[in-house]
Parts: C-alpha cells; sequence; structure tokens
C-alpha cells in the first residue's frame, strides 16, 4: 500500500464504531462483523478479520466498500484524527470530506 499508512484492526473497529457501526457478538473466529442499519441509506455490514494483519490493497477495498466508504474516507476514518471528528458528528465530517 505504497503512500498508505498500514492500518490495523483497532482503528478499523474504532473507526467504524466512530461512525455509529455496532459490532455484533463475536463466535468463536477472529472475524469481527459491524453492522449500521441505514448508513447512508443502506444497511452495511463490515467484516475484520484481524488474524490479516497488516490488510492487504485487497482486504482493505473489500472493507470500505463493505462500510458504503471511499477509499480516502476510509483511511481518513482510521486516522485519530478522523476518529475524533467522526464521533462528534459523523454527517458534518463525511460532508466535510466530500468537499475537498
Amino acid at each position: 500500500m505504497a503512500g498508505k499508512p498500514q492500518l490495523s484492526a483497532n482503528d478499523i473497529q474504532k473507526g467504524l464504531a466512530a461512525l455509529g457501526f455496532e459490532q455484533l457478538p463475536q463466535k468463536s473466529t477472529s472475524h469481527t462483523q459491524w453492522i449500521h442499519k441505514s448508513f447512508r441509506g443502506k444497511f452495511r455490514k463490515v467484516t475484520v478479520d484481524a488474524h490479516h494483519e497488516p490488510f492487504s490493497n485487497d482486504l482493505v477495498s473489500s472493507m470500505y466498500a463493505q462500510a458504503g466508504l471511499t477509499k480516502r474516507e476510509f483511511y481518513a476514518m482510521c486516522s485519530k484524527g478522523g476518529i475524533k471528528a467522526a464521533k462528534r458528528d459523523p454527517i458534518k465530517w463525511l460532508k466535510s470530506l466530500a468537499g475537498k
């Protein structure tokens, strides 16, 4: 992932939680599933497979597509500043990214 920071499962999970995704109860697996009942007008379910860290481009692409985010939004969401801004007001934060 040239030019992009490595993402940890923890950063991704914090970012999803900040956007209002909820973690489903975990079964006996390293996969965590996060749902949002109406993110951008659709039901969304994101699978984060923690034991595949650092994540490949294909896995990151799959996660941001599942979340209904662009690559840019996904990486911004996983940053410390993005997590804080999304916790305060997720809609305003997404709109600010769209304007850039």
